[in-house]
């Protein structure tokens, strides 16, 4: 991926890429803001109306299902933060191999960051 796109405008662009791709700028532009338009729709079916989460000052835990070039994660690390995260966990689903693994994984990763004061 030569990028990724989060909710309040969070955007991770590997531009060296896009250069040696020969992307212009335009065709980045045009294709964001039809990404955009994609989620916005899926988040407002998601949510169902209502409003994001309210992170400020807390801990937010990402999983994505398998970092590949690592731009999904920094997006949605970084929509975290802009949302207010005091502190953002990376985990993926390769990491911890099963779903059981997952949940305990998740669970852990949870404790630690209450026990460092990430609430």
């Amino acid at each position: 991926a030569m990028g990724a796109i989060g909710e309040g405008g969070v955007r991770v662009l590997d531009q060296a890429l896009a250069d040696r791709l020969g992307v212009s700028a335009s065709e980045v532009r045009r294709v964001e803001e039809h990404e955009r338009r994609v989620l916005d729709h899926r988040s407002g079916v998601l949510r169902r109306g209502r409003a994001p989460l309210d992170l400020r000052g807390r801990t937010a835990i990402v999983v994505d299902d398998g970092v590949a070039t690592g731009s999904t994660a920094r997006v949605a690390c970084h929509a975290a933060r802009e949302l207010g995260a005091r502190r953002v966990v990376l985990t993926w689903l390769a990491l911890v191999g099963s779903l059981a693994t997952f949940w305990v994984a998740l669970i852990v990763a949870f404790v630690v960051a209450i026990f460092r004061g990430g609430g």
